[in-house]
């Protein structure tokens, strides 16, 4: 688009210069010349957004996997501790445990067999 531009003017200004217009022609081009690129800056801004907005939205995912991969583990070691107590309470013939979840916390009820 620039080297149109360019070509065109290099051909209409010999013309402007000798009719002493050559300040006018000069601000119709630039005109012409930024209402001719507009079209591409806003899809290329636009992009450029939509592209940010992607790596904003990655991090937050990356933060909630590695935040429900964090809860994961602090479930599964709530598990395998209240596991060994169990163990350690009954020996190896241990009674089942039934594990209820109350506000994100294991509570450990032994049920009969």
């Amino acid at each position: 688009m620039a080297a149109v531009h360019r070509d065109v003017l290099v051909t209409v200004l010999p013309q402007a210069i000798k009719q002493g217009e050559i300040e006018e022609t000069l601000k119709k081009a630039a005109q012409f010349f930024s209402e001719s690129i507009a079209p591409f800056e806003m899809t290329f801004r636009g992009f450029h957004d939509s592209i940010n907005e992607c790596y904003n939205m990655n991090k937050i995912l990356e933060q909630s996997e590695m935040n429900s991969a964090q809860w994961y583990r602090q479930q599964m070691t709530r598990l395998f501790q209240a596991r060994l107590m169990e163990t350690s309470f009954h020996g190896t013939n241990a009674q089942k445990l039934s594990l209820a979840i109350p506000k994100g916390k294991y509570l450990v009820n032994p049920s009969p067999s």
